[in-house]
């Protein structure tokens, strides 16, 4: 889903209090890259890590391009590296609450 869609997604799981609880989030930059382990691949996650179902793809972020607010920040889960792409792609959603 494109970045306006991920919000949109968000705001639902808040709205039915998704699994409980209503302060889901996206994930910021630094959070998604956090996770990464480089040393792996497909996904780029610890060999230890808790999650289920991660597609070894880009996953989208909270945060804004500073450059140019028409692109957001996002992680490849295959490789690890962080990138910008135009709000306008389709990339999954990692939902996260707030801590």
């Amino acid at each position: 889903m494109n970045w306006e869609e991920a919000h949109s997604v968000i705001e639902q799981l808040n709205k039915e209090s998704y699994c409980g609880y209503s302060d889901w989030r996206l994930p910021t930059d630094k959070e998604l890259e956090s996770l990464v382990d480089r040393s792996q691949h497909n996904p780029a996650l610890p060999q230890d890590h808790p999650f289920i179902n991660i597609k070894s793809d880009w996953y989208w972020s909270s945060a804004t391009f500073a450059y140019d607010t028409d692109y957001a920040w996002l992680v490849d889960m295959w490789s690890g590296y962080v990138h910008w792409s135009s709000k306008s792609f389709s990339y999954y959603v990692w939902p996260v609450r707030k801590a």
